[in-house]
């Protein structure tokens, strides 16, 4: 992972379903974005003024992940868009996830092995992968245990040693299990994840306005995100 800042640009916006758990969810773009406000956690200020030191004190008290009002060039043939416009009329939480565009090259490997066991296990020297880095085995690769399919992104699911893992289909998923007879050593390399921000939130309102004859059809919408359910993560290389 590298350090360093990164401008908004290539920022996206997905919505995904009512599903209780947000980061296996499905999610689809939501086309159009013009800009994404800030939000995030503020904590209320809680004032103490007692009489024998004269002094303020101050303590954090309740806390609100707070809303954010989204703005958008308005296009309800756009899957997302038109996804938004459901979740309008629906009292349940959507999850969200913004994805930011800060990915880094990928990190490749080669003279990786991989076991057929219960769960299988990779081997790949010093990997320095993190639990839920996304990785491929490139397309076209052969000799790869049963269950494991060349050109699909798998998941660091468990780093056993600084040479052993195991993978899974989906981030934070249950680890694979392999069969076959596996032969030779193969590449991987890891599959580039921006910094997301995945939450919940209700869709409270979806405005439109037309300002002018030179402007383009707005649309804005307000997402009341639920206290708690941020989720950010850094990029993975």
């Amino acid at each position: 992972m590298t350090a360093g800042v990164s401008t908004a640009a290539g920022a996206k916006l997905f919505i995904g379903t009512t599903a209780l758990v947000g980061a296996t969810d499905t999610f689809v773009e939501v086309g159009e974005i013009t800009g994404i406000p800030e939000f995030g956690r503020v904590y209320n200020e809680v004032k103490y003024s007692p009489l024998n030191s004269r002094g303020v004190q101050k303590f954090k008290g309740s806390f609100d992940d707070g809303s954010v009002s989204v703005p958008l060039g308005k296009d309800l043939t756009d899957d997302g868009q038109a996804a938004l416009v459901v979740a309008l009329d629906v009292d349940a939480d959507y999850n969200f996830k913004v994805v930011d565009n800060d990915d880094v090259p990928p990190v490749s490997f080669t003279g990786v092995s991989m076991t057929a066991a219960s769960p299988g296990v990779v081997t790949a020297t010093a990997h320095g992968l993190a639990p839920n880095t996304s990785i491929v085995f490139p397309t076209g690769t052969t000799g790869l245990p049963t269950g494991v399919t060349a050109g699909t992104t798998y998941y660091v699911k468990a780093v056993l040693t600084a040479d052993t893992f195991t993978i899974s289909t989906t981030p934070g998923g249950t680890a694979l299990v392999t069969t076959g007879s596996p032969t030779g050593t193969y590449s991987l390399s890891t599959v580039p994840q921006g910094s997301t921000q995945v939450f919940k939130a209700k869709v409270m309102s979806h405005t439109t306005k037309r300002d002018n004859s030179d402007s383009v059809i707005m649309s804005t919408v307000l997402l009341s995100i639920k206290s708690g359910s941020i989720v950010e993560t850094a990029h993975l290389p």
